[in-house]
């Protein structure tokens, strides 16, 4: 709602308290990442899906969120 109308201060604000209500749900973490690559910000977005990724290493989706930042920024390793 807060993308939708430009307000990315308070969509961030509410994407952080998401993942500290949440810190399990591998949802809030995915979310959050996209939106920051959405806004170009791929560099920050793969640092959220690395963090979580330390406390939920079984997650398939953030496991491929994490391929696909690598792809996208030419990381082949």
């Amino acid at each position: 709602f807060y993308v939708a109308k430009g307000e990315h201060e308070q969509a961030e604000a509410n994407f952080k308290k998401g993942i500290e209500v949440e810190p399990a749900n591998p949802m809030t973490h995915q979310q959050y990442a996209q939106y920051l690559f959405g806004r170009n910000r791929v560099t920050e977005a793969r640092e959220i899906v690395a963090k979580a990724l330390q406390s939920l290493p079984q997650s398939k989706p953030l496991r491929l969120m994490r391929a696909i930042f690598a792809r996208h920024m030419k990381a082949y390793e």
